[in-house]
């Protein structure tokens, strides 16, 4: 912790972990509710975790910028020059030039606590750290990956996907099942807007995933539009229940900047709670969320 503040450049409240400890806490813990984690023969080592929704948009191939401490921002051409041909010899041409713009990183707090009965934390043989930590981790990713697709831009929210102006965007005439043709156009859409290429790929659902395992390129035809690599028109798919039901989405996933202000802040407070004898935990991350282009992405929905 103390290495890890002086790298950072700043106290906290209480311990201070990498960024690459993430995640989150929502309920209770005590004997009576979670007895299983009290036993004469406990199996520590056979610990099986909770089904969760896994970081997609980290998955996908997002820029991370990592120990960040102040706000960040990053030049960007907004508009550019333009060149034309001149009629008549000693002619001259209209004048144009560059424009510059930004766009900035500014820490959001993502937070989360737990209260724990003490009786749990002497009484159990679980490594409760090693638990609290894997939870953190995956718990934090979703609530990043919800951001960074839908985030609002407002009540402390970062500007997600569907909310960022310049992103393409089809209707998918056959709801949930997306044909041939639309998912082509989704990459069609981006590379009319100029975007380079690099390692684009599809982010969806499990249940639309298996209808494009299912769906025909073609009628009468055994092709289907996932392949047996798990890709779709030559690009890698990842999937993520932290998708909107309805939503698939192509793009340029390392044109999507996720900063983490600090690593992640550990408070382990014993008087809150003390008059029921709980120790209460509290996680806090400092994040944000942005695209170098809107154009870099199609998003598509029934």
């Amino acid at each position: 912790s103390q290495a890890a503040q002086d790298k950072y450049g700043r106290s906290s409240e209480g311990l201070t972990l990498p960024v690459e400890v993430m995640g989150s806490w929502t309920r209770d813990i005590n004997t009576s509710d979670d007895s299983g984690g009290v036993g004469q023969d406990f199996r520590a080592g056979d610990f099986i975790s909770a089904l969760r929704d896994a970081s997609a948009v980290i998955r996908a191939g997002a820029t991370l910028l990592p120990d960040l401490v102040d706000n960040v921002k990053i030049p960007k051409a907004t508009g550019v020059s333009s060149a034309a041909w001149i009629a008549t010899e000693g002619g001259a041409v209209g004048e144009s030039e560059l424009t510059l713009g930004s766009i900035t990183l500014t820490p959001n707090t993502i937070s989360a606590y737990s209260d724990i009965t003490n009786k749990m934390l002497a009484n159990s043989s679980l490594s409760m750290e090693n638990l609290v930590r894997n939870d953190l981790a995956a718990g934090i990713g979703k609530v990043i990956d919800v951001g960074a697709l839908d985030g609002s831009g407002s009540g402390g929210q970062p500007t997600g996907i569907n909310n960022f102006s310049g992103v393409n965007s089809i209707t998918l005439a056959t709801g949930k099942t997306p044909t041939w043709a639309e998912t082509v156009n989704m990459e069609a859409l981006v590379l009319n807007d100029n975007v380079p290429f690099n390692r684009p790929g599809y982010l969806t659902t499990s249940e639309i995933v298996g209808n494009l395992k299912t769906t025909a390129k073609a009628t009468n035809q055994a092709i289907f539009i996932m392949d047996d690599d798990g890709r779709v028109n030559g690009h890698p798919v990842t999937i993520s229940n932290a998708v909107g039901s309805t939503f698939i989405y192509f793009g340029m996933w390392t044109d999507m900047l996720i900063g983490f202000f600090g690593g992640l802040d550990i408070l382990v407070d014993p008087y809150s709670g003390s008059a029921n004898n709980l120790t209460r935990i509290r996680a806090t991350q400092f994040c944000d969320v942005n695209l170098r282009h809107g154009q870099s992405f199609t998003k598509a929905t029934a």
